[in-house]
């Protein structure tokens, strides 16, 4: 499999502190070559352990950039059928706190949403029919469209209808914690299909900058043995309605992901200050 060599320039941005989460080696890519121009003070975020770089800009003459080489990976998966939800019961009491606690996106105590879920799962026990029949009520209630840079909350995505990647996802976490299913929200970018084209043949190394990335959010579901599922709504509702040609769904990723961050809401602490953070995804200035 090639590796590509990603650069992400960052514009100026004059004076001041600019905030950007480093790429991290797991399921979805191998990262190496990490290099950050000028150099950032690196953090780590407490809630979901991002790792962050802090760039201080005082008048720089070029601009700050993030260089790596990645090896992006593709991904497909099963839920083993014999697991139950109260297999969650064997699961690290921590973890299962951490992974089904509400935020200001997630929600668990929205009573729309405890009909739904009551509706949806109707007594089964099966851990996997729970999880697709949920997914199928997200792709069914919701429909794609108006993307934000940010991220909608479930209670938006609910009341609207109609939202975008973040959306789908917040909505389907919020109805797998309600079941006390443990799931988080996975930040990052899609690699956009003309890329492909841009190869160096020589050294077998596709180069890629921001420009060949869009902003993209799933879901993971994080199953009774502690390992991860990977679930992406908006793809497959996009693919559905003949709206893309990209993979993607139900236990299934291609090598086309480029993965920042995990979760929302979170408290970036530096230089005794305290700035919240809705996803840690674009360049962001502090």
């Amino acid at each position: 499999m090639s590796m590509s060599l990603v650069k992400f320039n960052f514009p100026e941005q004059g004076s001041g502190r600019l905030i950007f989460a480093i790429p991290q080696s797991n399921e979805y890519h191998t990262i190496s070559h990490v290099k950050l121009n000028p150099s950032a003070e690196l953090i780590t975020e407490n809630t979901w352990k991002n790792r962050v770089a802090i760039y201080t800009l005082n008048d720089v003459k070029d601009s700050p950039f993030l260089s790596f080489r990645a090896q992006f990976k593709p991904i497909a998966k099963h839920i083993g059928p014999l697991w139950h939800v109260k297999d969650y019961s064997e699961l690290d009491s921590k973890t299962l706190t951490q992974y089904t606690k509400a935020d200001r996106f997630v929600v668990s105590g929205n009573r729309e949403l405890i009909k739904i879920t009551n509706k949806v799962w109707e007594g089964e026990e099966s851990l996997e029919k729970n999880i697709q029949s949920l997914y199928a009520y997200t792709l069914d209630y919701l429909s794609y469209g108006n993307p934000i840079s940010g991220l909608y909350s479930a209670q938006e995505a609910y009341e609207q209808k109609v939202t975008d990647c973040g959306g789908f996802s917040t909505f389907f976490i919020s109805l797998l914690h309600i079941m006390q299913i443990p799931s988080r929200l996975v930040v990052g970018f899609l690699l956009k299909p003309p890329s492909y084209k841009k190869v160096l043949a020589n050294l077998n190394v596709f180069p890629y900058d921001l420009s060949d990335f869009t902003m993209h959010v799933w879901t993971e579901v994080i199953l009774p043995d502690g390992s991860l599922f990977p679930i992406d709504p908006a793809v497959e509702w996009r693919r559905v309605h003949g709206l893309s040609h990209r993979k993607g769904g139900f236990g299934i990723v291609a090598a086309d992901r480029l993965v920042t961050s995990y979760g929302e809401d979170m408290v970036l602490a530096h230089d005794s200050q305290e700035t919240v953070i809705d996803i840690l995804q674009h360049p962001t200035r502090i």
